[in-house]
C-alpha cells in the first residue's frame, strides 16, 4: 500500500499474489505517483486501486503495465474519495475476474 505518500515510483516488479484477498498496488491519499513497466497478476482482489483518503490522490500516471488475472477489477479509480489527474498510458488490462477499468465518481 502507498497511504499518504509522496514522490514515489514502483517500476519493473512482479506484484504476484494468488493467495490472499489483497490488492495488488493500492494508492491511497497519496501524490505524485508513477507506476511503471510493472507485471500485476493474480492478486487475490483488485489489481491498482487508486483512492483517496479524505483529499484523494493526485497526479497518479501509470505506464506501460500489464494488469491481468485479479480476482476484481483490473484497475479501480475513485472509491472512497476521487483520485485526480490519474493517467493511464500503454497499459495491458486483460482478464480480471471484474471490470478491467473502473471509474467511480462517489
Amino acid at each position: 500500500y502507498l497511504r499518504a505518500s509522496s514522490n514515489i515510483t514502483v517500476r519493473n516488479c512482479e506484484i504476484i499474489d494468488g493467495v490472499n484477498q489483497a490488492d495488488g498496488i493500492a494508492v491511497l491519499g497519496s501524490n505524485e505517483i508513477l507506476l511503471i513497466n510493472n507485471l500485476i497478476v493474480q492478486n487475490g482482489r483488485r489489481g491498482v486501486r487508486i483512492a483517496g483518503g479524505g483529499s484523494g490522490s493526485r497526479a497518479v500516471r501509470m505506464i506501460n503495465n500489464t494488469i491481468a488475472n485479479n480476482g476484481g477489477q483490473g484497475i479501480v479509480v475513485g472509491t472512497s474519495d476521487a483520485g485526480s489527474e490519474v493517467s493511464l498510458l500503454f497499459n495491458i488490462i486483460q482478464d480480471n475476474d471484474g471490470a478491467n477499468l473502473l471509474v467511480t465518481d462517489p
